[in-house]
């Protein structure tokens, strides 16, 4: 497994964890503190497909133990969208929560500068 994929995968983890455990407003700084943390080239995307990854598998979930479909449907139907663009939208939005905290944390991180033993 590539190191790009079990960053995602653990970030995804957590990222769960957090949106259980505390709420929605958790994703952004997860994303924000997993970057500054350890900071990659490709920490935004990983932010990204890692919130999207894991509030879908939050959504299966809940799924299996309550009635999201009906409600997604009927939410659906107050928006005038089809419960699939519903549920569509709520994946995409944990993904721009988080891509856009990521690439805050990038811009404000200071940045690293080589050390040379030479003058």
């Amino acid at each position: 497994m590539s190191a790009f994929l079990r960053h995602t995968a653990l970030m995804a983890v957590v990222v769960a964890a957090g949106t259980v455990l505390a709420g929605w407003w958790t994703v952004p700084l997860v994303a924000a503190a997993w970057t500054l943390v350890f900071p990659r080239r490709a920490s935004v995307l990983s932010a990204a497909v890692a919130a999207m990854v894991a509030w879908s598998a939050l959504l299966a979930l809940a799924s299996q133990s309550g009635p999201v479909g009906e409600l997604a449907a009927l939410l659906a139907q107050i928006l005038g969208i089809t419960s699939a663009a519903l549920l569509a939208v709520t994946v995409a939005y944990s993904g721009l929560l988080a891509g856009a905290a990521a690439l805050f944390a990038q811009a404000i991180r200071p940045p690293s500068f080589p050390t040379s033993s030479k003058p």
